[in-house]
């Protein structure tokens, strides 16, 4: 008997992403660099911070485990956690009752289960576009993706109104990314209602996806999609990234449709049977700590705005926009590539062998093998300099 000769496609159509395949290979590499040279070795590759949740956070954890919140989670979400997501949506303008929410383990499993009610169909979206959706939650949930490239206008990350209403045309269902990655786009309400009237023109359903909802620059204000006016829309959010705590694997997804929260909380049960307990409990109270959890965003904007400030004070001779939100940076390198044939794979190994972990652009849509993607969520501020310093020279000496 062989097993694997009948797992189903849509696991063996699925794979580790190639930013865990970079990171595994700056795990070996750095070691030996960083004695052989004395410098460190530098991690532009990961979407994952190395700030440390906030202490009022691991407090709200202990709490809950010592008042002994460790039974079975109610399906769908804890009651309180539920309240908590409601007060918090309304805020934004976003009115909310329990059957509008689903607590989810973090946003990967929120658009898991939303892609996977339209198991099949056509999605459009745009590009570049985060790696998990085409390695993973595309494949997995066999969808066929359609994308819309960017352009660049004005120093920022434009589309195409018409090309965006012709793929939305062909298209069941459609994919937002805001702030996106790996461009470090926010999306304007302009731009948005743009979105969403094609949607709705075209019946259309839209399944947004806003992790970085809270790293927004430049006095900039983030516009959910929730808050225009579709009654479908599927909006992931996840407090992994706004509270520097992915390993937590907490999140939440609502929608206006109470047939779709259902049908997803069954999904839920079915895989998960729901989040667990103390986490939704510590963080319905992080919710209502207002004060504390306003400072906390707050100085988690300030500090990536100043990361990116010094990443791209020093890269800014690259073809790129600046980053508007999120932490990543994605620059062309196509002015250095000169004539060789792989660009991705030969950037990739020239920056490794000089201690420096990137993304090859090709992780997020075939169009993209002169860009690569560069995060300041785990590197300070020196490290930063350092690094882009040095991928400054190396790339100024590929020029000469």
């Amino acid at each position: 008997m062989n097993p694997e000769k009948r797992f189903h496609h849509s696991f063996t159509n699925i794979g580790l992403s190639k930013i865990v395949e970079v990171s595994e290979r700056a795990r070996l590499l750095a070691p030996e660099y960083e004695q052989k040279t004395g410098q460190p070795f530098i991690y532009f590759q990961r979407g994952e911070s190395n700030l440390i949740v906030p202490e009022y956070i691991k407090e709200s954890i202990m709490l809950a485990l010592s008042s002994n919140r460790t039974k079975y989670p109610k399906s769908g979400g804890e009651p309180e956690f539920k309240d908590s997501i409601i007060d918090y949506c309304a805020e934004s303008g976003v009115n909310l009752e329990r059957d509008n929410i689903v607590a989810t383990y973090g946003g990967q499993e929120g658009l898991q289960l939303a892609f996977s009610l339209f198991r099949g169909s056509r999605a459009a979206g745009f590009a570049p576009c985060w790696s998990a959706m085409l390695d993973n939650i595309f494949p997995y949930c066999e969808i066929n993706f359609s994308p819309i490239n960017f352009y660049e206008k004005n120093e920022k990350f434009a589309f195409n109104k018409g090309k965006l209403e012709e793929e939305i045309k062909k298209a069941d269902l459609f994919y937002l990314n805001n702030p996106h990655n790996p461009t470090g786009k926010v999306f304007s309400r302009d731009e948005l209602e743009t979105i969403n009237d094609l949607c709705i023109k075209h019946d259309v359903l839209v399944i947004s996806d806003e992790p970085y909802k809270d790293i927004i620059f430049d006095g900039k204000k983030h516009i959910s999609f929730a808050e225009l006016e579709n009654p479908n829309a599927v909006s992931v959010y996840t407090f992994s990234k706004s509270f520097a705590s992915t390993g937590l694997r907490i999140g939440y997804t609502i929608s206006k449709n109470k047939d779709i929260i259902k049908a997803m909380t069954l999904g839920n049960y079915t895989q998960t049977a729901a989040v667990v307990t103390p986490f939704q409990i510590a963080f319905s109270k992080v919710l209502r700590e207002k004060e504390k959890t306003k400072s906390w965003l707050e100085e988690l904007a300030q500090e990536y705005g100043q990361r990116r400030n010094v990443l791209y004070e020093e890269l800014k001779f690259l073809s790129a926009p600046k980053p508007e939100g999120a932490f990543y940076f994605f620059p062309n390198l196509k002015d250095f590539a000169g004539n060789i044939k792989n660009p991705d794979k030969f950037f990739l190994e020239l920056f490794l062998s000089n201690g420096i972990a990137i993304v090859p652009g090709t992780a997020f849509g075939k169009d993209y093998n002169s860009s690569i993607r560069i995060s300041f969520s785990e590197t300070n501020k020196e490290l930063i300099k350092i690094g882009a310093g040095r991928m400054k020279k190396l790339l100024e000496e590929r020029r000469e």
